[in-house]
């Protein structure tokens, strides 16, 4: 499918789940975030006065609310699209977020990234999300790409799930649901891990000396169980070097039922990463290798 027909669909498809929703008043707070995101866009503090009149209601059709975690209390589904600014949208779509209710009736960000088309419907017994993402998200490159994912009340986080077509390859670790750049993300690393990011900082030199420097860091993305604890698994990504002549390698840390994870593998930037999530614990695919993890050799290992 050409991008024009992926924007097509985009427009076409977004909503549908939630025409289906029943009308709900958006709660203050997510009204309040709305309105600021969109009105700071116009703000240039140099010439405060010349800026677009300010919005004083959100946009008809940008709150829905939605059912994602079925435990009775609204999702809420904020689509930037609607906002009319060029600042919320790209070349794979537009801004989605998406807070889910938890057990103590409290929100949490589940998803906050681009996409060109989702659909929130129920499939074999739970709400499920699935969005066509940017091509560039699978290997190789498709322009109908997609990936899904069902809420876990455990991990608090939406988890990857095969898509209605069957996918269950998760390449370069998945479409991460939240965004690494997205404003105001709270960590939910384990310890080790935000200490590795901290870790991998580096500091570029700016080409220009009138100019500061750039400071460079990892990111973490968690992954579907690898090794049968029912935990997370994280994949990091080390920053890219200040040269910009090489791919920055990755690395795979594994959860342990008592402790935080601990790194298992470095992944070399020229092989292949995906994770299979076709099977329970989900399979490491190295360079097309299926591999499993060995909890007595702690490594992984080739499945036979």
């Amino acid at each position: 499918m050409r991008p024009a027909a992926l924007l097509s669909a985009f427009c076409l498809t977004v909503f549908a789940p939630a025409a289906q929703a029943v009308a709900q008043t958006p709660p203050e707070a997510l009204v309040w975030m709305v309105l600021n995101d969109i009105n700071i866009t116009g703000l240039d503090r140099d010439m405060p006065m010349n800026r677009p009149p300010i919005v004083s209601e959100v946009p008809e059709g940008m709150i829905h609310a939605v059912d994602l975690s079925s435990d009775g209390q609204v999702d809420w589904l904020i689509d930037y699209s609607k906002a009319g600014l060029s600042q919320f949208c790209g070349t794979g779509g537009c801004r989605l977020v998406l807070y889910v209710s938890d057990d103590d009736g409290e929100y949490r960000r589940a998803f906050d990234n681009q996409v060109l088309a989702f659909d929130i419907s129920r499939r074999v017994g739970r709400q499920r999300l699935e969005a066509q993402v940017h091509h560039g998200a699978c290997v190789p490159d498709d322009w109908d790409c997609r990936y899904a994912w069902a809420w876990n009340p455990t991990t608090g986080r939406l988890l990857p799930i095969p898509t209605d077509a069957g996918r269950t390859r998760l390449d370069n670790g998945g479409y991460p649901a939240i965004a690494q750049d997205a404003d105001g993300a709270e960590p939910m690393e384990p310890a080790s891990i935000r200490m590795t990011l901290a870790a991998s900082r580096i500091l570029c030199p700016a080409e220009d000396l009138s100019l500061e420097g750039q400071l460079r860091q990892a990111t973490a993305a968690a992954l579907p169980d690898l090794n049968g604890d029912g935990k997370d698994d994280w994949l990091v990504q080390q920053p890219i070097p200040c040269d910009g002549d090489s791919a920055p390698d990755s690395e795979l840390h594994i959860s342990q039922v008592n402790g935080d994870p601990i790194q298992a593998m470095t992944v070399d930037s020229a092989k292949t990463l995906a994770i299979d999530i076709g099977q329970a614990p989900a399979l490491l695919v190295l360079d097309k290798v299926p591999m499993r993890w060995e909890p007595a050799r702690r490594s992984f290992v080739p499945t036979e």
